[in-house]
């Protein structure tokens, strides 16, 4: 496939996308860029940014909130092209645009219905060409925001990207890159990971050698490492656990003065399940763990949930209000807590951090970093940036790089490992070494596009076989291990990970693609195509409605295509599917690109699928995986 290069043109506020193949004035109308609520006009340069991207970049001096880069959208998207899609990651993406238009701004940094990255994707995949607009990571604005209109009028068909909530004079410049790419949204994600690999990478390489699965376990169970074990002997891969619960109360995860006390959420909510903890019963679980083979991970949070109780009297400066002066209410009996390193509740954690790292030491695996997500503005504190509602103001989002900044190279350094519940956003993220989707469901679509290089966890509640069954098929779809409560730990999750243990297996270290349009297939099936670190690729597809025909027909088209072969077809055990060479057709006559079709009879995926339902009982979906070796 030859090389295409993608560029943006702003001439006269006026922007043309050419990717080599097609070529897109946006709109006739130029780009405007106003700042206030009077909506001053103010000047702009472009320039070329990183990699093939253009940057329209405003000076701070003088600049007023909000800041507004409102872009003319294209005639051909009126009215209503169903042909142009959004996509974001969010819930519910890609979508049409006339939903963007219903929900009237799209929140970056929002914890419900919000977006996890500060980018916008607009693509057509019959004309090939698509149109990604970002806000440069790690470029603080205290509120970011895309409203989208289409008017009747001409005038009313427009893009906002805007820029809010900052005091004025307080940032030195505001910048914004666009990037052109084929019709494809995961060519303005390959766009973005290319200037910023950084923020989709491990801390430590390691995590990604092997795969893993993932449990939770705490002094609330009588014996929770009784059900890990089983699992950890049966499967190939590692095994980690979430060490949980051996704490007094939330902000206050290792105490320095004392060796023992209770949990106060376990004696007050649910005293039968309260344990007494010691130091040496802290030590005698992660020796048990590490006996067995299983990586204990120290749960801590680097902001938030505090226990009311210690609040006043422990860190009195460390506690936000919101605009009306109220405490922000968090996990059941706590309150958030600021956790700068600028306030006394910040430095407690980082004692904290340091305390439990020295007392862990060859034992643990790591630390679990829980809710990283706390992204709201404080009016108790002021970070010199932030104004809302015409108030100073602290976004409590930044506080997590402090932490970070100490406390990555202390655990590379160790060997360790620093995994996350969510993040809300891929800035807050950066760094972690893998990151969960607890529940899954619509959290693997705002937590998958931030693990592009590193693993994701989906982390499910269920005993169902069929609720299990659904997870695993979604975790082939983003490329996820799983995990699951270690009292949730019994037979169905035993069963069924040995079936897909092989597919889960192949994921070690496993990227993503960002070739345009890389795998194609019939309605009622999904999947996905990952690159692995030997050169190989892999591609999963499943069946996931009963409606169709039982033939899988998969079409896979990547930039080195020509040079591929199919290595293996396999399905549930691994079991391989036989497939002779009339069954692989190599088509060149796309003139652009390659093409690679993998055709499975009908009759012998059926005789294999039935064998297999007869025994799990499972839901009506056809497994594969496709394995691609260089020839």
């Amino acid at each position: 496939m030859s090389t295409i290069t993608q560029t943006v043109a702003v001439s006269d506020g006026c922007i043309t996308i050419d990717t080599g193949l097609r070529s897109l004035q946006w709109s006739h109308r130029p780009l405007q860029v106003v700042c206030g609520p009077e909506q001053r006009p103010v000047p702009y340069t472009i320039e070329a940014g990183p990699g093939t991207s253009t940057v329209i970049r405003v000076a701070g001096e003088g600049i007023e909130a909000p800041l507004v880069f409102r872009f003319p959208m294209p005639d051909s998207l009126w009215p209503y092209n169903r042909d142009w899609q959004c996509w974001a990651a969010g819930r519910d993406y890609p979508t049409e645009l006339f939903d963007i238009v219903e929900k009237h701004a799209v929140y970056y940094e929002g914890a419900d219905g919000g977006i996890t990255m500060p980018m916008l994707v607009f693509f057509n995949k019959p004309r090939d060409i698509g149109l990604t607009f970002a806000r440069p990571f790690g470029c603080f604005v205290p509120d970011l925001r895309f409203v989208m209109r289409m008017g009747r009028a001409e005038k009313d068909r427009t893009l906002e990207v805007i820029y809010d909530s900052f005091a004025p004079g307080s940032l030195p410049e505001f910048t914004l890159q666009l990037h052109g790419h084929r019709g494809d949204y995961r060519c303005g994600l390959g766009a973005l990971f290319a200037a910023y690999p950084a923020y989709f990478q491990p801390n430590n390489p390691r995590i990604k050698e092997r795969w893993f699965f993932f449990s939770q376990s705490g002094v609330e169970n009588e014996n929770p490492i009784a059900t890990i074990e089983p699992l950890a002997k049966q499967i190939s891969g590692d095994t980690f656990s979430e060490f949980h619960h051996f704490f007094p109360s939330y902000g206050d995860y290792f105490p320095l003065d004392r060796e023992e006390w209770m949990n106060v959420r376990l004696s007050e909510g649910r005293p039968a399940k309260a344990r007494q903890i010691t130091k040496a019963k802290m030590a005698q679980h992660l020796d048990a763990l590490q006996a067995k083979g299983i990586g204990g991970l120290l749960y801590i949070q680097f902001s938030g949930d505090m226990w009311e109780q210690i609040a006043d009297e422990r860190f009195p400066d460390a506690l936000p209000t919101d605009v009306e002066g109220k405490r922000f209410p968090a996990w059941t009996g706590c309150i958030l807590g600021n956790g700068s390193l600028r306030y006394s509740f910040g430095r407690h954690l980082r004692e904290q951090f340091e305390a439990m790292l020295a007392f862990g030491g060859d034992k643990i695996g790591g630390f679990f970093q829980d809710m990283p997500g706390y992204a709201f503005f404080d009016f108790s504190h002021d970070d010199g940036i932030s104004l809302k509602e015409g108030k100073p103001a602290f976004r409590m989002s930044e506080v997590y790089d402090e932490h970070k900044a100490y406390a990555l190279p202390a655990l590379l350094e160790k060997d360790l490992y620093l995994m996350g519940n969510g993040p809300w956003t891929v800035e807050i993220g950066r760094g972690m070494d893998a990151l969960m989707a607890e529940g899954c469901g619509w959290m693997m679509g705002l937590t998958a596009p931030m693990t592009l290089d590193r693993p994701l966890i989906a982390f499910y509640y269920t005993t169902d076989p069929l609720k299990i069954e659904a997870v695993y098929l979604d975790c082939l779809k983003w490329g996820a291990y799983p995990g699951v409560p270690a009292g949730m730990l019994e037979e169905n999750t035993y069963r069924l990970i040995t079936r897909y243990e092989p597919f889960f297996a192949l994921l070690a270290g496993r990227r993503w693609v960002f070739d345009p349009h890389p795998l194609e297939l019939p309605e009622s099936w999904e999947g996905n195509v990952f690159s692995l670190p030997d050169g190989r690729y892999v591609a999963f597809a499943y069946k996931s409605q009963a409606i169709g025909g039982n033939d899988l027909r998969m079409k896979l088209r990547l930039a080195d295509i020509a040079d591929y072969e199919v290595e293996r077809v396999f399905t549930l055990d691994g079991a391989d599917v036989p497939f002779t060479q009339e069954q692989i057709a190599f088509s060149r006559r796309m003139t652009v690109e390659d093409s690679l079709t993998v055709i499975f009879d009908g009759d012998t995926v059926r005789e294999i699928r039935e064998e297999y339902l007869q025994v799990d009982l499972a839901p009506s979906s056809y497994v594969y995986a496709v394995v691609l070796t260089r020839k």
